[in-house]
């Protein structure tokens, strides 16, 4: 019984409603933060510049998959890469800043390690 917990935190994780980023057609929502994992979703209509930093200024690498449509990564260096809706593309913690290019509208999910502990997400039965 020793393992078995009292309080759990298991349930649907309550997701915030898209934003819109800094005057741009693009929107963006936070799906799940949790202490070894960060999920956020990103709708790009226009170009994306995104970091393999966090705000805590830890570098960690970018999983990214792709929900709808189709756009290009590209970063200083490397050649770009076609992102279709089911592929995925991983982008190492050292490639430090990454462009996100849309071909007219791109959903995709974007998965990293946190440079900081978070807490347990919200949830709700």
């Amino acid at each position: 019984m020793a393992a078995v917990k009292e309080k759990v935190r298991s349930g649907k994780v309550v997701r915030p409603a898209p934003e819109q980023m800094r005057g741009s057609k693009n929107r963006h929502a936070p799906l799940v933060g949790a202490p070894h994992f960060v999920v956020d979703m990103f709708e790009a209509k226009d170009p994306l510049e995104l970091s393999t930093r966090d705000d805590s200024s830890r570098s960690s690498v970018q999983i990214m998959v792709a929900v709808e449509g189709c756009g290009v990564v590209e970063a200083p260096g490397m050649d770009p890469v076609t992102l279709t809706k089911g592929d995925a593309v991983v982008v190492p913690a050292s490639v430090g800043t990454f462009g996100v290019r849309p071909q007219w509208a791109l959903e995709f999910l974007r998965a990293y390690v946190p440079g900081k502990p978070l807490p347990e997400p919200e949830t709700r039965i």
